[in-house]
């Protein structure tokens, strides 16, 4: 499938002289996908098989439709296992534009469901670190919550995003106001949309 470019969005949603729009509001979001199975018996394969794909971090761009996830571990070197809290992930979006950073607070993983909840961070790569700038265009106070459950024969995967507030402000977005506006709005105008929506799909469903 090809990749939709993040800029063409971000053309489209700059005010005509080019200068930021102060789209503060927060937005939650939520996105889901449930599967219906034959048995209880499959369920229990499918979310043994697909749990490990949310755990591990590196295997997240195999379910998305339009980004590709990195993972670094608390001394900022990229590792392949399963995610820890404080692990970081780096977010490659389609066009020439930065990564984009969140941290891992909190993972919850047991017999029925499993859930990873991720922020918005500092890049933990930059010389030097600045932990004071957020390197993403949402502000940190944005929590992504990502899960797989199973209720009988049922999957459903889930992806929750809470206070979604453009970082665009100094001095938690650096010299990136316009920037994070941009892919901001992008998000909203449909890039996001067609990320998760694949995101939970991919996660319920059983690779063929």
């Amino acid at each position: 499938m090809k990749k939709e470019n993040s800029l063409d969005k971000v053309k489209q949603v700059l005010d005509r002289d080019g200068e930021v729009v102060k789209d503060i509001n927060s937005v939650d979001t939520f996105f889901e996908h449930t599967e219906v199975y034959e048995s209880e018996d499959k369920t229990t394969i499918v979310f043994s098989y697909q749990k490990k794909n949310l755990l591990y971090i590196s295997l997240w761009s195999q379910l998305s439709g339009n980004a590709t996830f990195i993972h670094y571990d608390q001394q900022a070197q990229k590792v392949e296992r399963q995610a820890e809290v404080g692990d970081f992930v780096a977010i490659d979006l389609p066009g020439p534009l930065p990564l984009f950073w969140v941290h891992v607070t909190e993972i919850i993983n047991n017999i029925n469901e499993v859930k990873v909840k991720v922020q918005p961070t500092y890049d933990p790569t930059a010389q030097p670190v600045q932990k004071d700038i957020t390197a993403h265009f949402f502000t940190r106070e944005a929590e992504n919550i990502l899960t797989i459950g199973r209720n009988g024969n049922k999957i459903s995967a889930k992806v929750i995003g809470l206070c979604e507030v453009v970082n665009n402000e100094k001095p938690e977005a650096g010299d990136s106001r316009l920037l994070h506006t941009s892919v901001a709005l992008a998000g909203r105008a449909g890039l996001q949309k067609q990320q998760w929506e694949a995101f939970v799909k991919n996660l319920a469903t059983m690779p063929s």
